[in-house]
């Protein structure tokens, strides 16, 4: 179903049939990457075995409500984390007329150590 031209949204025939293709190779694919992460797992290649793990749980779609497995981690550099993909201007400037802050005083070194091994009378 084509879209008018100027309309926001353009629908293509390729897009629709890859995201079909995919959806009938999801389970497929699942069930690789859990067998890459068992095998990993077996030869005590334990890096590789948390890695597979990790990208399974990351990607697990949403289900009809919306809701994933996991929340998306503030450090991730996903979609959801756009502050760092724009560009950042950094702009610094001085104040005119502000006085320099007044200099501490010198350091007074007191003594407090008393010889405590001779009666007080």
């Amino acid at each position: 179903m084509a879209r008018p031209p100027g309309s926001k949204t353009v629908y293509f025939g390729t897009v629709h049939k890859a995201r079909a293709a995919l959806a009938e190779k999801a389970q497929e694919l699942l069930d690789l990457q859990t067998e890459i992460a068992k095998q990993a797992l077996a030869a005590a290649n334990f890096a590789e075995a948390n890695k597979a793990v990790q990208f399974l749980l990351e990607h697990m779609p949403k289900d009809d409500d919306g809701i994933t497995l996991l929340d998306p981690s503030v450090d991730s550099k996903g979609q959801n984390n756009k502050s760092t993909q724009l560009p950042t201007i950094n702009i610094g400037f001085a104040l005119g007329g502000v006085r320099q802050p007044k200099e501490l005083p010198a350091v007074e070194v007191i003594d407090v150590t008393e010889d405590t091994n001779e009666p007080s009378s």
